[in-house]
């Protein structure tokens, strides 16, 4: 596995409910961004249970990686944090 954020399921949400059909569905969506460090990305990311089962030199060079891009795009931009977009996707269903 060579991703950076080995669970990308999230970008491929659809907004069904398989199974769900039957009972009436709300659903929202909630955009966001989160500002990011090197440090914070690599603390994120070394919570994430594909990170924990690696094997610990697999994990530290993904996790090295990782905080790298973002040290890289902050010394581009020139900024103190890198904004990374999130998406929080709700389902509710009415009863």
């Amino acid at each position: 596995m060579d991703a950076l954020d080995p669970d990308v399921t999230a970008a491929r949400f659809t907004g069904g409910v398989p199974g769900l059909a039957h009972l009436a569905i709300e659903k929202a969506t909630f955009r966001w961004q989160e500002a990011l460090t090197p440090e914070a990305m690599r603390g994120q990311l070394s919570t994430h249970s594909a990170f924990i089962l690696m094997p610990a030199a697999e994990r530290a060079a993904k996790l090295d990686r990782a905080s790298g891009l973002v040290a890289a795009e902050l010394a581009r931009s020139g900024a103190s944090a890198a904004l990374l977009s999130r998406a929080t996707y709700c389902v509710r269903a009415r009863l």
